[in-house]
């Protein structure tokens, strides 16, 4: 495992990288291509909303009661794909950091340390090679399998005892209408018109992506706006991140719609904090 490109810790080097990249022209071009080449290759946009459902976390109920099923389910949506098919794919993500020249031979975690690095670089072993407990076992169950089964049940049993859970805002047994009003308590006097027709669209199926497309891009408009007005390097940074986090999303149910409304009255709140 320990030379193996894994889509992790490619993009958590990519997501160290995204600041830098954001000063330039051609930065924003490769930050493109990157997101790209995620969305169109089927086994890569597999990894990532793996990894990201991972990194959001899961619900109480599920991490007491049903943290086997859950694991089972998520990693049944890998049955089909090999370790083959799973390295050629991060292997097309590497390579496209390494022909832009973002993973360079100084700044490369796959390669060989045996000697010293140039102009002083220290050695690569920085943040975004520290790999958490969860996907350091879903890497290994992914990658390695079921050759030694004792420590496939191991990291299985690993994954399930450190999953994260969030916060749960909603009951799914909800009726529409039940919902809606739910939405209606929760953010009362925070949600625009536009954003509660968005939920009731969604809430109703009637398949709003022109319209959440056109206010995801205003999100992203705002962001751009508090970066270019911004001296701060951290926050910055944040931002995009921020923006990196809204344009991989997709917004398929209507809690992950409402994470763009939290976006988007943070958003406000830091721009009538700083006029």
């Amino acid at each position: 495992m320990k030379n193996i490109r894994t889509f992790n810790k490619i993009h958590a080097f990519f997501s160290s990288k995204i600041g830098e990249l954001y000063e330039t022209k051609n930065g924003k071009k490769i930050i493109a291509g990157y997101i790209k080449l995620i969305k169109e290759n089927a086994v890569l946009r597999k990894q990532y909303n793996l990894y990201t459902q991972l990194e959001e976390g899961v619900s109480k109920y599920i991490k007491e009661n049903a943290r086997d099923e859950y694991i089972n389910e998520m990693l049944d949506t890998f049955s089909g794909i090999t370790k083959k098919q799973l390295k050629e794919a991060n292997n097309k993500l590497f390579w496209f950091l390494m022909d832009n020249d973002v993973i360079t031979e100084t700044e490369n975690p796959w390669a060989k340390q045996t000697k010293v690095l140039k102009e002083g670089k220290e050695d690569l072993h920085r943040e975004f090679s520290k790999t958490e407990l969860v996907f350091k076992c879903v890497d290994y169950i992914l990658y390695e399998g079921k050759k030694d089964l004792s420590r496939y049940i191991e990291n299985k049993k690993r994954l399930g005892d450190n999953l994260r859970v969030k916060e749960e805002k909603l009951n799914e047994n909800l009726t529409p209408e039940e919902r809606i009003e739910k939405y209606n308590e929760m953010y009362k006097g925070k949600l625009t018109n536009e954003e509660m027709n968005l939920i009731k669209s969604i809430v109703y199926s009637t398949k709003p992506q022109s319209a959440l497309i056109e206010y995801q891009k205003s999100i992203i408009s705002s962001i751009d706006e508090l970066y270019k007005n911004s001296d701060d390097v951290e926050l910055k940074n944040k931002y995009l991140q921020l923006k990196e986090q809204i344009l991989f999303e997709d917004y398929s149910n209507i809690e992950k719609v409402t994470k763009l409304f939290e976006f988007r009255q943070t958003i406000d709140d830091i721009k009538n904090n700083t006029e």
